[in-house]
């Protein structure tokens, strides 16, 4: 229990070292989604930044010009692996959805982003 409890703290200090985003390691894209209007993309990237951190997953919205996700553009940031979607409601609302994402768990968790209006389905 206590080796646990260190792995966490240890994830949890890595995580808020490094911006909660990571631009070294393996990053997949598990979904990419076009606002109504074409003008911005919201990306749901899983990130391993390394065999000494935490997995984490993220939400990265940005202007569609734009072509590589940024630690700046993160609105939502979830320790683990975690089942999150990112869809559309009109051309500035976002909905970012996570059954099984638990409060302790979430580093980063924005309302808006310039234009954009964030809205959330957590537990």
């Amino acid at each position: 229990m206590v080796r646990l409890h260190c792995y966490v703290v240890f994830c949890s200090l890595v995580a808020s070292t490094i911006g909660v985003g990571c631009n070294a390691g393996k990053t997949e894209t598990l979904n990419k989604s076009i606002s109504p209007d074409g003008r911005w993309t919201a990306e749901t990237i899983a990130a391993n930044c390394g065999s000494m951190t935490c997995e984490l997953v993220r939400v990265n919205v940005r202007p569609s010009s734009v072509k590589k996700a940024s630690i700046e553009n993160n609105i939502f940031v979830v320790r683990n692996l975690h089942q999150v979607a990112a869809t559309w409601k009109d051309d500035t609302t976002l909905t970012v959805q996570c059954r099984d994402c638990v409060p302790p768990n979430i580093e980063t968790k924005l309302e808006s982003h310039g234009p954009i209006h964030v809205l959330y389905e957590l537990p």
